[in-house]
């Protein structure tokens, strides 16, 4: 049997698309713009945020407490035309010369109802300034100065491969600081290298200015060079010399030779000897010698020698005076 609630739906829709729907459509939406345009042609009030930024701050200001970043304004007008104001309000942002607040030691401020003429640059003609809020923008700030200052190391290098630091230079060597009048005694902008590996003669890369106290560079980073060397240990035998004895007296050691042991330089490894050493027993210290025994000790030694020890560090010894 053919469905009757089928054929019954069928004829309900029929009747529904083929009478008057369409009609009854269209006077919906005209009515929906007919209730929009009387809407939009009325009075309405509404709040809105606009930016502020402070321009124009003097070298010698530091500013410590920002203007807040933007003032609540109060505005009146047709719905079109707070629609229009409210677009505006998220694209600008009202620039605020520092010079037109009122300063005194640390604080400046300024009313905010001066505003108004900044706002009338970009809201339409139709919208009124209720009101804005809060009533007074206000910053704080502390005077400073600016210097020049050496870029310099601060820490140690950790040493990869036995490459160890000759030197270091800064690109640029020097930076424009500023000072609070409580740091003015700084004389340095350092940069931290502790831990910083070496294991190559070269090394170049961009590192960060550490302030001191209040100081500010101007600029974050600077390029670092790093010029280094590998070491090797080197062993070199010397005889061991009398120091400081008295005419006369005379000094016998036993062993008479010291090694010295250091790390140098790969280049000069073969250019060293025992010329470029002194090792020797110092008179003045022999009647608190160890056991019977006198400390050696390192007398003379060329630059850039590492980590130097002298074997054996006592030694017997004797004395003999002359007849």
């Amino acid at each position: 049997m053919p469905d009757k609630t089928k054929n019954t739906d069928r004829k309900s829709l029929s009747k529904l698309f083929g009478g008057d729907f369409p009609v009854f459509l269209l006077f919906l939406v005209v009515a929906f713009f007919f209730w929009w345009s009387l809407s939009m042609n009325s009075n309405y009030e509404t709040v809105v945020n606009v930016p502020v930024r402070l321009e124009n701050v003097p070298e010698d200001m530091r500013i410590t407490y920002d203007l807040p970043p933007s003032v609540t304004v109060s505005l009146s007008g047709k719905g079109t035309s707070l629609m229009k104001a409210a677009r505006m309000c998220r694209k600008h942002v009202i620039g605020l010369d520092c010079g037109h607040f009122v300063t005194g030691s640390q604080r400046a401020a300024r009313a905010v109802w001066d505003l108004r003429d900044s706002l009338a640059s970009f809201l339409p003609q139709a919208v009124m300034v209720r009101g804005i809020t809060p009533d007074t923008l206000a910053f704080e700030f502390v005077h400073q100065s600016r210097k020049l200052l050496p870029v310099v190391v601060s820490g140690e290098f950790k040493s990869v491969d036995q490459f160890f630091v000759e030197s270091v230079t800064f690109s640029p060597d020097s930076v424009w600081t500023y000072l609070l009048d409580s740091d003015i005694d700084v004389v340095s902008v350092p940069v931290n290298v502790e831990g910083m590996p070496v294991g190559t003669d070269f090394l170049q890369s961009d590192v960060a200015l550490n302030p001191l106290g209040g100081s500010a560079p101007l600029q974050p980073t600077v390029s670092m060079s790093v010029y280094a060397e590998q070491y090797i240990e080197k062993r070199v035998d010397v005889p061991i010399s009398a120091i400081g004895f008295p005419t006369g007296v005379h000094l016998k050691t036993f062993p008479s030779r010291a090694s010295v042991i250091g790390w140098v330089k790969m280049s000069d490894y073969d250019r060293l000897s025992e010329r470029d050493f002194k090792v020797g027993v110092d008179f003045l210290t022999l009647n608190s010698a160890d056991g019977g025994k006198a400390e050696v000790v390192l007398m003379e030694k060329p630059v850039g020698v590492k980590n130097i020890r002298v074997m054996p560090g006592f030694v017997e010894y004797l004395l003999e005076k002359d007849l």
